[in-house]
């Protein structure tokens, strides 16, 4: 369950979120999928437009996710993404307003942490990603 989602620093919250906000991790998903009216503030926050293009040199903070007492950080060069055309997008989408409590975490959580499944057990295990190259 998610607690807190913002750029740069998370201050503690005054009061616990509107919704219990329950997270799907999604290998196929190449963005960040939230409730409409976080995304499209954190959008606006990275300099994105609307649509989601943004300028392919941005420079905006990472992405700062609370989970209980737990804190997990995207670095925000794991947020843009270079469509085939040159342009940029920001990997930060809106769940449908009746599924808004969910926030499904793709590609850009994945490149962030090694995320390891036991099926037996209904668990998983969060690491830091380290990139070789």
């Amino acid at each position: 369950m998610i607690n807190n989602v913002s750029f740069d620093t998370i201050e503690p919250p005054t009061q616990p979120p509107p919704n219990n906000w329950y997270v799907i991790l999604d290998t196929a998903r190449t963005s960040i999928m939230g409730p409409p009216e976080i995304i499209k503030s954190l959008k606006k926050a990275a300099g994105a437009n609307d649509d989601g293009t943004i300028d392919c040199d941005a420079e905006f903070g990472d992405l700062n996710i609370q989970s209980f007492s737990k804190f997990y950080t995207i670095p925000a060069k794991n947020l843009i993404i270079q469509n085939p055309d040159e342009s940029c997008s920001i990997a930060l989408d809106s769940m449908p307003p009746n599924i808004s409590q969910y926030w499904i975490f793709g590609v850009p959580w994945f490149k962030s942490y090694c995320t390891v499944y036991t099926v037996e057990n209904f668990k998983f295990g969060v690491g830091f990603a380290k990139v070789v190259a």
